[in-house]
């Protein structure tokens, strides 16, 4: 479920431990997983290790930091649904939480579901700088291409810090 990543921005993930995101429940859609920090692989966002855990991206913004954090999941397996087979029921309004290592629950709001085929994902605006905390979930899309065992489209979910 790689997708592409042009220009990843500096880190801006200062800061002691206990803020790295472990759980990510998202009520609408049944989703109740653990964070695990992924990387870049030959230019992609790396996926989550199983099935039914979720991937941060840790170069880039942590979950409640200023900037655009994002997390990544899987759509389906070989076996059926995985841990974002229901993302795209969410809406806006809908609540997104993250607890960090502190035990710290952060609660997002969706504001804006959009699919893009993976040629179009807009970069910047998933991964690159934001002037506010927000949180970005990415999955697949879309069809199934056989010839080259990936789907031709990206789900991204666009969240923002709820107010406190």
């Amino acid at each position: 479920m790689p997708t592409a990543i042009a220009a990843v921005p500096s880190a801006t993930t200062a800061g002691s431990t206990p803020d790295i995101p472990i759980l990510l429940e998202i009520p609408r859609a049944g989703v109740s997983a653990q964070v695990e920090p992924v990387g870049v692989t030959g230019g992609d966002m790396a996926a989550p290790s199983t099935w039914w855990d979720v991937g941060w991206l840790s170069i880039n913004p942590r979950p409640g930091q200023v900037g655009n954090a994002v997390i990544d999941g899987h759509l389906d397996s070989p076996s059926g649904a995985a841990v974002f087979w229901r993302l795209s029921s969410l809406q806006a309004g809908d609540q997104v939480v993250v607890t960090t290592a502190a035990g710290q629950k952060l609660q997002f709001d969706v504001v804006d579901i959009e699919s893009y085929a993976v040629a179009d994902i807009p970069l910047d605006t998933v991964f690159g700088p934001a002037s506010t905390p927000q949180l970005n979930l990415i999955t697949c899309a879309g069809t199934w291409d056989t010839a080259k065992q990936a789907y031709d489209r990206r789900l991204v979910v666009y969240t923002r810090l709820e107010s406190t």
